[in-house]
């Protein structure tokens, strides 16, 4: 996936953005990237509550309320955010490009759909603590390498749980499939 990204007039290009990378920077993460939708059309950032959002993209839960952006190739989204006593700055987000690209080989497939920022992961990991219904919608598929809508009436949110527990509680296809744990199994029913 490829990307525009920065101040207006000052934008760089990204043009093999890893998945969870946050923008502008690990040190100032007002976006982080969290995948592309199984559609392999739409790609999903996270968006800082500071950020006022204008343009192509779709905001996620509603307009007003933009905790997620969703663009597609050639959408251009425009982020006013409070600067201190620099005052408003913008920053201009466009989706250069999506494509689905022929690994050599299944190890190289497998290290392609597994490739993550870490300062991003650690960012993610720190906003769950703090607010853990911010990442509730998405589970992020290895097998496929796109994320996957979570419905919450099935799924059990623990991103952090390392993974003898994900195996335990999930099953061991449940742990290749996600990077997240899915359902924990119902007890049967008398």
């Amino acid at each position: 996936m490829s990307v525009r990204f920065g101040e207006d007039g000052a934008q760089k290009s990204y043009p093999d953005l890893a998945r969870l990378t946050p923008l502008p920077s690990a040190d100032n993460p007002f976006f982080v990237f969290l995948g592309v939708k199984a559609d392999q059309k739409t790609a999903v950032f996270l968006v800082s509550s500071d950020a006022v959002a204008t343009g192509d993209g779709t905001c996620k839960p509603s307009a007003s309320v933009c905790q997620e952006i969703e663009l597609k190739k050639g959408d251009v989204e425009f982020f006013d955010l409070g600067s201190g006593t620099a005052g408003v700055v913008q920053y201009e987000l466009e989706l250069t490009g999506i494509a689905k690209v022929k690994a050599a080989t299944a190890a190289s497939a497998a290290r392609a759909r597994a490739r993550e920022s870490a300062a991003g992961r650690d960012f993610l990991r720190q906003l769950a603590v703090q607010d853990p219904a911010a990442l509730a919608g998405w589970d992020y598929s290895r097998s496929l390498g796109v994320l996957v809508a979570k419905d919450p009436a099935v799924h059990v949110d623990a991103a952090n749980l390392p993974s003898s527990v994900a195996k335990a509680a999930a099953g061991p296809a449940a742990e290749q499939t996600t990077s997240t744990v899915p359902t924990v199994p119902a007890s049967p029913q008398p």
